[in-house]
């Protein structure tokens, strides 16, 4: 399981249409049942300006992914979200991002990380 974890590190994540969302940053695993819970994306550029959200200052964005919402691993991890759901899962998970308005497109302040801990086991 670790090693294949390593190897889902830095896949490529797309969705509906194909639409890059990011790459696979950390993976949560249940310790104790041994079983991968969710995916941690980080979310590139070019997706957060396509939801027309700003992105954080200081720090990437990231959203942690079910994977239940997983459609297929292979090349790439393949979600079954949408554009807009994937907006919606990032704009839930970091309540500091707010959609791009004219007051807003010039604002910036620095952001903490995720800070969750991730149950990742060591290699």
């Amino acid at each position: 399981m670790i090693k294949y974890s390593q190897q889902l590190r830095g896949m490529q994540v797309v969705g509906g249409g194909g639409r890059v969302f990011g790459r696979v940053d950390e993976i949560e695993i249940d310790a104790g049942a041994w079983k991968v819970e969710s995916l941690v994306v980080r979310v590139t550029s070019d997706a957060i300006s396509a939801l027309g959200i700003n992105k954080p200052f200081w720090t990437h964005a990231q959203v942690v992914i079910p994977v239940s919402a997983v459609q297929a691993v292979s090349d790439v991890v393949v979600l079954r979200l949408t554009i807009d759901e994937f907006g919606q899962r990032l704009l839930t998970a970091r309540e500091h991002i707010e959609p791009t308005s004219p007051a807003t497109a010039d604002a910036t302040s620095p952001t903490s990380s995720r800070g969750a801990p991730t149950k990742t086991p060591s290699s």
